[in-house]
């Protein structure tokens, strides 16, 4: 804990690379030198930093920061070389690889901010409870889809082969997002975008499969596919979303737009390249309406005799009119 020291106008923070704050000290009127010396009043131990590299100064202006000209310099707010500044309020200097940031014991501290993530919705997913349970829908969302899928006999090995991939590739998701999250706020929280994940998983899977057997019940074949890329824009932009906002706090509206967006790209693009290439005639007939009962329609389908004429029709476009 420091001291308090009564005469302090100024109080010093020493940061790290990554933002964290190493030491504190209170300033008064005076003048300290800056380095890794041990006759220093202020000691960095940072190999990038001279022995003695500044001296910071408090007077009834703001506080001047001298270089003594260093080897590696400091930088004002990491961008701009200076050798003699006076530094505001929170503003930084860079020596070496350390920060010092300044702050005036004048000013006021604001508010505390709400953390989405510990209220509301967004906050279950920090449950264990929450992630085994998402965890579990996920597996039972692939054997699922593996089964409705899979035109043989369904055996261990293709349920095992089904299930792998897209369990290998929600680890490597929820990895690529705790690395994130570990370099803007210094947490992984692996088990949080775990959860995000499977339940991403789960709602894509199974939300596949009953808007696949919507279309086949209310034979609407061609509209299928929009919906599905609906279905999978809409629960990857959700997703996107939340794991944002475990990884850093910002404008929901910013957020939102933006997880929209990325979405969009990931499933859009596709989508589009597979409208352009298509044909009328394909070699790979969609068969999965054939493989479903007849009872799971609730509208009556497409008769023998239209499917016959449409493929007269067809014939006609490809042969011309049959000869007498």
């Amino acid at each position: 804990m420091v001291p308090v020291n009564p005469d302090a106008t100024w109080l010093l923070e020493v940061l790290d690379r990554g933002g964290r704050v190493q030491q504190r000290e209170w300033l008064g009127p005076g003048t300290l030198s800056v380095g890794r010396a041990p006759d220093n009043d202020l000691i960095i131990d940072d190999p990038f930093i001279d022995p003695h590299h500044a001296t910071l100064t408090v007077d009834d202006e703001a506080p001047r920061l001298q270089d003594l000209g260093s080897l590696n310099g400091t930088w004002l707010d990491a961008r701009q070389p200076v050798t003699d500044v006076r530094l505001a309020h929170r503003q930084e200097a860079q020596l070496g690889h350390s920060i010092l940031r300044l702050r005036d014991l004048a000013k006021t501290v604001p508010p505390a901010r709400r953390d989405a993530t510990s209220h509301g919705w967004v906050s279950w997913f920090r449950r264990p409870v929450v992630l085994m349970a998402m965890l579990a829908l996920a597996v039972v969302a692939l054997v699922f889809d593996a089964w409705i899928e899979e035109t043989r006999r369904l055996s261990v090995g293709i349920l095992a082969n089904d299930i792998a991939y897209p369990l290998l590739g929600l680890l490597l998701w929820a990895g690529l997002w705790s690395a994130i999250n570990r370099i803007a706020s210094h947490r992984a929280n692996f088990a949080v975008h775990l959860a995000i994940g499977a339940t991403a998983l789960a709602v894509l899977f199974i939300g596949d499969q009953l808007a696949l057997l919507a279309a086949f019940a209310l034979d609407v074949h061609a509209a299928a596919p929009v919906i599905l890329l609906a279905l999978e824009i809409g629960v990857t932009a959700v997703a996107l979303f939340v794991h944002l906002h475990f990884v850093a706090h910002g404008r929901r509206s910013l957020q939102g737009l933006g997880a929209v967006v990325l979405a969009a790209v990931l499933f859009g693009s596709p989508a589009l390249g597979d409208w352009l290439r298509r044909d009328d005639f394909s070699t790979q007939p969609y068969l999965r309406p054939l493989l479903l009962p007849p009872a799971a329609r609730v509208v009556e389908g497409r008769s023998v005799e239209a499917f016959l004429n449409d493929a007269e029709r067809l014939r006609v476009r490809v042969e011309g009119p049959r000869g007498d």
